[in-house]
């Protein structure tokens, strides 16, 4: 029996819910796939986007630190020498020395260069050809505006070669704003390729520089770029710039290669350029294509259409996560840049003013570790009021305003101000700002002491005290108004005026110029007191200093001094002088006279009988006076002729070396000298030969505590060494020996060979005792045949003992006199003062004697310890 025929509407139905189970799976693997595609595009623009920012900051972070180095380089060069188109050797070795000691805030293969005015090169830290820069753009903009500094591209072949430079330059300029020439820091683009290759974007991206104003190219990391070719596409970006969008992407198909790429700029800050990151699709994107393919395959083959969208779902997530990395992988590279960027560097919450993150250069500047950093609020390091911080952060986060000067506050309470850049940068959805700090402090003092010193400098310019002019080749360029009131001008009718209108006489004009010429071509100031006449025939005293303007210069400055009232006392007081140098001339005693400008004035005759120097001598060297008294009496020479009209009359005595080199004592009585109107006049020395009275003085100091036969210290002296040593060995604690010595039967010597013997013999047992002590140790006459002997410093207690053995062994030869030879024999007593407690001098005196006695009564050639009765 046949079976029910196959009826065609079950085939309908069954490719009908094939269709209703397949197409709702296809739907969602496309719209899974669209989702895919779009998230991978948007992480890639989100990282293009952030790898641009990590760029920029790199570039600015150069920018800024060479413009900080310029502004604190152009301080080491006056304007003077810059206005001059010279740069001297001087300023030169200082540039070079500061250069070492800075080089770290600037890129390798970077170099420093002035220019004058007219663009030549004037200085260059590299070596390097000489060059103009006259026509190049930045020279002139920079010369038509001083006060701005520019970034600039120059002589750059596009390649990824790194042919060519980048400029950062700084006008200089004078205090009236006028144009000197400039600064530059030129990079080597080669060097500047560094900040692109270790970005790893993938074989087809592409890192590009380019000028805002044109779109012209000026470094890109991958492949040849014609500069002049498809102007519209290469305009796209700076037309978006210039329409008020700094930063932001678009996707584009390049020209050169024809590969669809997602770029993310953004103008790099204070410079004409603008850096843009490329990602290839194909390098990002590829995961979507992928999928595209797979879902064809799924239209065709129902039965892996689940298993196919669960494993493309599974890629799909794959790619996220991959993404997700690399944008976390680009995130650890920008934190990775700013912990180990030498700048400080703050990360900082908008909302709260929170420390969120802070570098090893911020917590090495501000004192605190990075922990304790980010348990800070910017509140609590920044000295302003809280209301304007919060206004500073409001307009950080919105980006009107991005730059401030604040005071800082260190851990160690000093207040340091600083210059901060604040950029705001999404990080996972929330805005921070990252605050690029410098410190200031330094430049802002270097800054008010040079105006300061300009201020100093125009109050001389402008003061009516000293007379100032400028000359070149002896005819006067400028004068103040000082300088024209001297001689009755105008600065007007000064200016021009010939040199020798002033001078009196021809003579005294050549005699000048002979004299002080010479000394500014070598460089040097030359200075002159010169009779001058003013434009009404009267005549005037002047001091005259006059120097170049610089070294080398043949411009020459003058400042004159009125000095007529002066002279005429001084003239007045010659006259006066005069009539007391015929007094003074015949006094015994050396007489000197010393003028209020500490000049010698007169010296009397009898200076040759007190020094062996004649008058001549002093004259022509005055600095004799002080050069003929000993080194260490000197100073206290000097300083006592330093007297002033109000010190009173001084009286001291030194020594001096005289001609013959004889050492001679000096007795100085010095007096001020004042006019009848109170006016000093300058002082006056008597000197008077004191010498014999201070050789009778020493040989009574030296009789009064010296033995006058044998020359070694008396009683009084060896109670004076005995006292201070027992305090010094109390102190210390060192062993403190005395021996008490006693010649046996010397009264024999005296009566058998008379007291001439006698006096020999004690005198040759005085040499052979100190022959047996250190040149630390006392030998002592008492009187008679006694001697001590002071041991000190000693090493051990038994140190005494041993020199008294070395004394006996001296005395085993007998002593020669003249024709007899004696045996000398003594008795010694040693005492061993207590270190522990203070004794007192007679008392260690009685028991060395007690000793020695015991000694004597024995009748033995030696000695005895003394110790305490039990």
């Amino acid at each position: 029996m046949p079976g029910p025929p196959h009826h065609p509407l079950g085939q309908h139905r069954y490719l009908i819910v094939l269709l209703a189970i397949s197409l709702p799976f296809m739907a969602l693997l496309v719209l899974n796939l669209h989702a895919a595609q779009t998230h991978a595009r948007s992480i890639a623009i989100n990282r293009a986007e952030n790898l641009s920012l990590v760029i920029e900051h790199r570039l600015s972070l150069h920018f800024r630190a060479a413009e900080h180095v310029l502004k604190l380089l152009t301080q080491q060069v006056p304007t003077a020498a810059m206005a001059q188109g010279q740069m001297p050797k001087k300023y030169r070795a200082t540039l070079e020395a500061w250069l070492q000691s800075h080089s770290y805030a600037l890129i390798p293969h970077s170099t420093l260069s002035y220019f004058d005015a007219r663009g030549r090169r004037l200085y260059a830290s590299e070596p390097t050809a000489d060059e103009n820069i006259a026509d190049e753009a930045y020279f002139q903009q920079l010369k038509q505006h001083p006060q701005d500094i520019l970034v600039d591209a120059t002589k750059t072949q596009v390649h990824h070669t790194g042919q060519g430079s980048l400029v950062i330059a700084l006008a200089v300029h004078d205090e009236q704003q006028r144009f000197l020439g400039m600064a530059t820091v030129a990079t080597d683009i080669s060097a500047l390729l560094h900040e692109f290759q270790d970005l790893h974007l993938g074989p087809d991206s592409v890192v590009t520089l380019r000028r805002i104003d044109d779109g012209s190219l000026v470094i890109r990391s991958l492949g040849t770029l014609v500069t002049d070719a498809f102007p519209e596409r290469r305009m796209v970006i700076p037309q978006a710039i210039q329409q008020g969008t700094p930063q932001g992407h678009l996707e584009i198909v390049s020209p050169a290669d024809g590969i669809t790429r997602m770029y993310g700029y953004r103008v790099i800050d204070h410079s004409p350029l603008y850096v843009a990151v490329g990602l290839a699709e194909k390098d990002h994107i590829e995961e979507g294509s992928r999928l595209g393919r797979a879902s064809g395959a799924l239209g065709a083959i129902f039965l892996l259409i689940l298993a196919t969208a669960l494993l493309l779902m599974n890629r799909a997530a794959s790619a996220r996560q991959r993404s997700e990395e690399q944008l976390r992988a680009s995130e650890r590279r920008f934190r990775h840049l700013i912990d180990d960027h030498r700048a400080v560097i703050l990360q900082i919450n908008p909302d709260t003013g929170r420390i969120v993150d802070a570098n090893e250069a911020a917590a090495d500047f501000y004192g605190w570790s990075r922990e304790e950093l980010r348990d800070l609020s910017i509140s609590d390091i920044n000295n302003l009021p809280p209301a304007e911080i919060r206004q500073a952060l409001k307009q950080s986060k919105h980006g009107s305003c991005t730059h401030f000067v604040f005071p800082h506050r260190l851990r160690s309470g000093e207040v340091r101000t600083v210059d901060v850049h604040a950029t705001p940068i999404d990080i996972d959805g929330h805005i921070i700002l990252v605050a690029i700090i410098f410190d200031i402090t330094e430049r802002l003092r270097n800054e008010a002491a040079l105006t300061q010193l300009m201020q100093e400098q125009k109050a001389i310019l402008e003061g009516r005290l000293i007379g100032i002019a400028k000359l070149h080749q002896r005819h006067i360029l400028w004068s103040n108004q000082a300088m024209a009131d001297m001689f009755g001008y105008t600065p007007e009718e000064m200016v021009g005026q010939a040199a020798r209108t002033f001078y009196v006489e021809e003579a005294d004009f050549i005699a000048f110029g002979q004299k002080a010429y010479p000394a500014i071509q070598d460089g040097s100031c030359y200075r002159e007191t010169l009779q001058l006449q003013r434009s009404n025939g009267s005549t005037g005293w002047f001091d005259i200093n006059i120097a170049p303007l610089f070294p080398g210069s043949d411009v020459a400055i003058m400042a004159l001094v009125d000095v007529t009232p002066r002279m005429l006392a001084q003239l007045a007081l010659q006259e006066s002088e005069e009539r007391l140098r015929t007094l003074a001339d015949y006094t015994y005693d050396m007489e000197t006279w010393i003028g209020p400008d500490g000049k010698l004035i007169y010296i009397s005759p009898a200076c040759e009988r007190v020094s062996g120097y004649t008058p001549s001598d002093y004259m022509a060297d005055p600095s004799l006076l002080d050069r003929i008294v000993l080194d260490e009496d000197r100073e206290r020479v000097t300083a006592a002729c330093r007297l002033g009209p109000e010190d009173a009359p001084h009286d001291m005595s030194f020594r001096i070396r005289c001609k013959n080199g004889d050492l001679r004592w000096i007795a100085r009585g010095i007096r001020p000298v004042h006019a009848s109107d109170g006016r000093p006049l300058g002082l006056r020395a008597n000197d008077r030969d004191i010498t014999q009275l201070k050789h009778a003085e020493q040989l009574a100091q030296s009789l009064a505590h010296a033995d006058a036969l044998t020359g070694l210290p008396n009683r009084r002296m060896l109670m004076e060494h005995l006292t201070q040593n027992l305090l010094r060995a109390q102190r210390f604690h060192r062993p403190l020996g005395l021996i008490f010595i006693d010649l046996n039967d010397f009264k024999r010597v005296n009566d058998q060979w008379g007291h001439d013997t006698g006096d020999e013999l004690l005198r040759q047992v005085a040499q052979r005792l100190c022959q047996c002590v250190r040149a630390s140790d006392t030998v002592a006459r008492l009187g008679g045949d006694e001697f001590v002997i002071l041991l000190t410093e000693l090493s051990h207690a038994d140190d005494a003992t041993r020199v008294a053995d070395k004394i006996l062994q001296a005395f085993v030869e007998p002593v020669r006199l003249g024709e007899h030879a004696l045996i000398v024999t003594m008795s010694m007593g040693i005492t061993l003062p207590d270190t522990k407690h203070r004794q007192d001098p007679r008392e260690v005196m009685a028991q060395a004697d007690q000793a020695m006695y015991r000694v004597k009564r024995s009748g033995q050639n030696g000695w005895v310890l003394f110790r305490e009765p039990t």
